[in-house]
């Protein structure tokens, strides 16, 4: 998944989701990176391409995405 520079958190959830077949739940997932911690949007700015990150659709399941 292609990561556009200033991208806001609530659009990457919201473009992850949709991908992802379950395009109603962006407003409650999480983005976790691979240690299990919660990405919020300063964190955005810190990621690499090739950074594993999790999404949590509905707080009880992860999915994985590569950058």
């Amino acid at each position: 998944m292609e990561l556009p520079e200033g991208i806001k958190l609530g659009d990457l959830l919201k473009s992850a989701c949709k991908r992802l077949g379950s395009k109603d739940n962006y407003k409650i997932a999480k983005l976790y990176n691979k240690n299990g911690i919660q990405l919020f949007q300063d964190d955005l700015m810190m990621l690499n391409e090739g950074d594993i990150l999790y999404i949590a659709l509905r707080g009880e399941f992860f999915w994985h995405l590569k950058l």
